[in-house]
């Protein structure tokens, strides 16, 4: 099953497709009506025409490349509402029926922002659908009120066009948006259940060292102290001068594999020569490390998280358990103890 963020992003980039195609598709539409028949389309077709052309390779570009979905997207939303307004202002004397295409790109606005700025965009559009006329008398664009009275029926037409692509639009987005969703939400459910599954490597290591005492009461036919004590100075030996504890997933199986050995004579070295459970001597090794490096005035130079970090803990509420375990103190405290 494809990973659901992967999914995410092939459903965007499936969105961009089809938006910049049907776009496209509706600037050719008007020039084709423009190029077959006469004073119907009101915008220039080189306009439109380099409006399409700007489309269409926008969209080959997004299907051969990737991109930034939130931030095209955006431009493209912005520059088609500065474009609806500009056609708004030429039919303001004339029909209202452009005024429809301000609910699909509210829609849009609401998908690729936040519903807070889709609110303040559909109260944008509504004042500038209410004052319309003003605006464009001001400006001295608006159409003549004459300008289809001898040819009503290309009035009707106009507004037929505009319902229908506010409608697609607007369907088309809430799809998508839903789609959208549905992906984002199986992924924050994978994600809880990570979290809620998910174990750091000390208590996986704990698990082990558990699994590896059984194993040493099952059987002590096997005990033999030098072999044992030549065992357990190995991995005193590998830890000081390899410092493995400081790999952040470094577990029991890991010392066995480097040691050429196997965790379960490990772990008996470990308990009958060390009298320690391999988390117990890591932690030791790792705390070490960080009083060291706070004794040697490191934590001046970088943050706690590096140094820490930087000794093997993966957690810092681990680390901080740990350390205050060690040593009685918080970090922080121990830090002042030490100023």
């Amino acid at each position: 099953m494809k990973h659901t963020s992967d999914e995410l992003i092939q459903k965007k980039r499936e969105f961009g497709q089809i938006f910049f195609y049907s776009v496209a598709g509706v600037f050719l539409f008007y020039i084709l009506l423009g190029v077959f028949t006469d004073d119907i389309v009101i915008v220039p077709i080189e306009i439109l025409s380099l409006a399409f052309f700007f489309t269409v390779y926008t969209g080959f570009l997004m299907s051969k490349t990737k991109f930034d979905f939130l931030v095209i997207f955006r431009i493209l939303i912005i520059l088609l509402a500065v474009f609806v307004i500009y056609i708004s202002l030429l039919l303001s004397n004339i029909s209202q029926a452009i005024f429809f295409i301000f609910v699909p790109i509210t829609l849009a606005v609401m998908l690729l922002f936040s519903f807070r700025a889709s609110v303040v965009s559909a109260f944008f559009f509504l004042i500038i659908s209410y004052f319309i006329s003003e605006i464009s008398a001001q400006l001295g664009i608006a159409l003549d009120k004459e300008f289809y009275r001898e040819r009503p029926h290309i009035l009707v037409l106009q507004e037929y066009i505009a319902h229908f692509i506010a409608v697609y639009f607007s369907f088309f987005i809430l799809y998508y948006k839903n789609e959208f969703f549905k992906i984002e939400l199986q992924q924050n459910l994978i994600n809880t259940i990570k979290e809620e599954t998910q174990e750091s490597p000390l208590e996986q290591e704990d698990e082990e060292e558990n699994f590896e005492d059984d194993e040493t009461e099952e059987d002590d036919s096997f005990i033999n102290t030098d072999k044992y004590q030549h065992l357990y100075d190995r991995i005193i030996s590998s830890l000081e001068n390899d410092k493995l504890y400081q790999d952040p997933d470094f577990n029991i199986r890991k010392l066995a594999v480097i040691l050429d050995s196997n965790s379960t004579y490990v772990s008996r070295a470990l308990n009958k020569i060390g009298d320690k459970k391999f988390n117990q001597l890591v932690n030791d090794y790792r705390i070490e490390q960080v009083k060291t490096e706070i004794k040697n005035k490191m934590h001046l130079k970088f943050t706690i998280e590096h140094i820490y970090r930087n000794a093997g803990f993966s957690q810092q509420s681990t680390f901080n358990r740990i350390f205050k375990e060690h040593t009685g103190f918080t970090p922080s405290d121990y830090i002042r103890t030490q100023s």
